[in-house]
């Protein structure tokens, strides 16, 4: 979906009551497997089970949804109304939980809701996925029902755990290129564009404050508009991360043949990332 017609998705779904009355309910109820990993030499993987219900999902439908922000000032609310839509909070604390027991370390739950939103498929075609509900902004445990979603609804799903975990999150938008990434709180000498925050892609497994496209040929001129969500913890564990990204993507987007030890290099940082 554009981010620039984010908002007018939302004021459609919420402030008319939707236009989808023939859209069928898909039927998940049951148990999804959500995958995660967690950096290393060895890297850690594991599976989280999350009960998905069809009566919390049927309550998301447009045309039964209520908008809880007239006016929407600041534009924080707007994204707020999203990320934190009242029907799914219970249940999207429950898989907060479950991330907080997978590990007592708040530095690997952070990684861990990190990778398990990546690893959702990004959903290339919504038109086969959602088919008349297609122009719908999901909500974020609509992602997680789905098992899809765009930047700006994978981002949202993000915000929404780290928020649970205790961090300080932003919404990055990048109106120009229609793209939209989260923000985590962090220090200043790792975080992106001189933000506060560090970058995190959602659409595909990424290295913590590693945006690839400031090393391709279609660099990201535009700098992204910045929605503080919350304020929380810093995440100070990422130095490594940094460093580790601006050596993956200077190889992987490398001009020329890389060498032995360029392979090696690289080929070690993909599976320390799981990339």
């Amino acid at each position: 979906m554009k981010i620039g017609s984010f908002f007018l998705a939302l004021l459609v779904i919420f402030s008319t009551g939707g236009f989808l009355n023939d859209q069928k309910i898909a039927q998940a109820d049951g148990n999804r497997t959500l995958n995660y990993l967690i950096k290393g030499k060895k890297p850690k993987k594991g599976k989280i089970k999350f009960f998905l219900s069809d009566a919390i999902y049927n309550q998301m439908v447009p045309e039964t949804r209520s908008y809880p922000c007239d006016t929407c000032s600041p534009r924080s609310l707007m994204y707020l109304s999203a990320i934190e839509y009242p029907a799914q909070e219970a249940a999207l604390q429950t898989l907060a939980d479950q991330i907080k027991e997978k590990s007592k370390n708040k530095t690997n739950q952070v990684r861990i809701a990190v990778t398990l939103v990546q690893k959702i498929p990004y959903d290339s075609d919504k038109t086969a996925h959602m088919g008349a509900r297609q122009h719908v902004q999901r909500l974020p445990y609509e992602v997680l029902y789905d098992n899809y979603g765009v930047c700006a609804e994978k981002s949202q799903l993000l915000i929404n755990l780290l928020k649970k975990l205790g961090y300080g999150t932003a919404y990055l938008e990048f109106e120009a290129e229609n793209h939209a990434a989260v923000g985590i709180k962090c220090p200043p000498q790792y975080d992106y564009r001189d933000s506060g925050y560090c970058y995190i892609e959602t659409n595909e497994r990424s290295i913590i404050s590693c945006d690839e496209d400031d090393y391709r040929d279609s660099y990201r001129k535009s700098d992204p508009e910045v929605t503080v969500i919350n304020d929380g913890d810093t995440f100070t564990d990422v130095g490594r991360d940094y460093k580790d990204g601006v050596k993956w993507a200077t190889l992987a987007y490398k001009k020329t043949a890389l060498t032995k030890k360029e392979k090696k290099t690289y080929k070690a940082l993909n599976k320390k990332y799981g990339l």
